[in-house]
């Protein structure tokens, strides 16, 4: 296992999502010709570590379904509505780490459990260190970015429609990709 230079040693370190400087979003073939993408406005997540390369790393986030935003209200509402998400029965969608395998310098693999509509199922998102600076405030942040993709289906999403034509609406596929700046608490 290769170590990652932080640049400091961590021993026990928690740290929170910085939500103002993170990102979660996603996207989904539309018609099968285009991208249609979206985001979460309201998250919130922590990370435990001992192990200066992160490898060690206990993470949870939490994502408030209902802030879904596609820049198309009808839409949004739809989402949060039974065919999709089920905002009032499912409040939250909820994600566990179960591993974080380090691949090479700055890449790993993170390994997981998202819950969606009361259905967990096991993840696995690529995730990319981008490193460490301070900020204006002095404060030390660390950068991450992740991708992956799951089967709507898998957790439950089965609306689906076709064109007059029998083509897809809505792929099964969703992309997955979020910018995570982390403080050390």
């Amino acid at each position: 296992m290769k170590k990652m230079n932080t640049g400091d040693t961590i021993a026990t370190a928690n740290f929170s999502i910085d939500t103002a400087h993170s990102d979660i979003s996603f996207s989904v073939r539309h018609l099968m010709i285009t991208q249609i993408k979206g985001f979460f406005a309201r998250f919130s997540g922590t990370m435990v570590s001992n192990a200066p390369d992160f490898s060690d790393a206990r993470i949870h986030v939490d994502i408030e379904a209902a802030s879904i935003q596609t820049n198309h209200p009808e839409r949004d509402q739809h989402l949060r509505g039974e065919d999709f998400f089920s905002v009032d029965l499912y409040p939250l969608i909820h994600f566990q780490s179960s591993t974080l395998i380090h691949v090479t310098a700055s890449n790993y693999l993170l390994n997981g459990y998202l819950t969606l509509r009361g259905i967990r199922e096991p993840i696995q998102l690529q995730a990319r260190f981008h490193g460490k600076s301070v900020d204006q405030q002095g404060e030390v942040k660390y950068g991450f970015e992740l991708t992956g993709q799951i089967s709507r289906k898998d957790f439950g999403l089965f609306w689906d429609d076709l064109t007059s034509a029998g083509g897809i609406i809505v792929d099964d596929l969703i992309q997955l990709h979020m910018n995570i700046q982390l403080i050390r608490n």
